[in-house]
């Protein structure tokens, strides 16, 4: 029992205390960076991603660790030009799944007061006055 006891423990040590000190939801969002390194996978702009991101940028505001900020901006760089086009992005589609991510695009604004992303939320803005609605 006691060699169990021990071997457990030095493989607890070996993993690090300060992983298992970090709150969940930095470990996901940990996870999430460590699996998708260059940014979240797929490529099409998607709703999935827009849910990951959106976890990531609540991490980051209740940790304030510049990592999580700085992958959920390189995840949007991956699509937004310099103009404020969205690389993948078919307005035309009218698909409201398009849209979520829209908010990275927003709080990245709100932060850094870049207009690229001011622009390509307006961009998605739009498709939502053009898409049809029920009356």
């Amino acid at each position: 029992m006691k060699k169990i006891l021990l071997l457990c423990a030095s493989l607890f040590a070996g993993l690090g205390l300060r992983a298992q000190t970090l709150p969940w939801s930095q470990r996901m969002a940990n996870t999430v960076m460590h699996i998708w390194a260059d940014s979240l996978p797929g490529t099409n702009w998607s709703y999935d991603q827009g849910i990951v991101l959106q976890g990531l940028q609540s991490v980051w505001q209740q940790s304030a660790r510049s990592e999580y900020f700085t992958y959920i901006q390189k995840s949007m760089d991956r699509y937004v030009g310099a103009d404020g086009s969205i690389r993948t992005y078919k307005a035309k589609d009218y698909t409201l799944d398009n849209i979520l991510s829209g908010r990275s695009l927003l709080f990245l604004h709100q932060v850094l007061g870049t207009e690229k992303y001011y622009k390509a939320a307006s961009l998605l803005r739009r498709q939502l006055d053009e898409t049809a609605k029920n009356s």
